[in-house]
């Protein structure tokens, strides 16, 4: 029974073979980061991360019954929610 799986990232577009291995070697790289720490990271509950998780929104690692995500797919969470401020918005100051 393998206890390590990582589900698969919903905004890549990688077929299923080695690529997927190569891409799952590379979003790991970086390290993981518990539960408690994604939570800290992006000022949510943690509830709110084991949401984003089960939607798929946000990929990990099973590790047993413990999740972590990858520290490379929350920054890219994050920075793909990320929108900048409109120049017209400057007219209002």
């Amino acid at each position: 029974m393998k206890t390590d799986t990582l589900r698969e990232v919903p905004a890549c577009e990688v077929e299923r073979g080695a690529g997927t291995a190569a891409l799952r070697e590379e979003l790991v790289a970086d390290g993981l980061m518990r539960v408690a720490a994604v939570a800290e990271f992006l000022s949510l509950s943690r509830a709110a991360v084991y949401q984003l998780m089960g939607r798929g929104e946000l990929p990990f690692v099973k590790i047993g019954r413990s999740r972590r995500v990858p520290r490379r797919a929350l920054v890219e969470f994050a920075a793909s929610r990320t929108f900048a401020a409109h120049s017209d918005q400057e007219d209002l100051l």
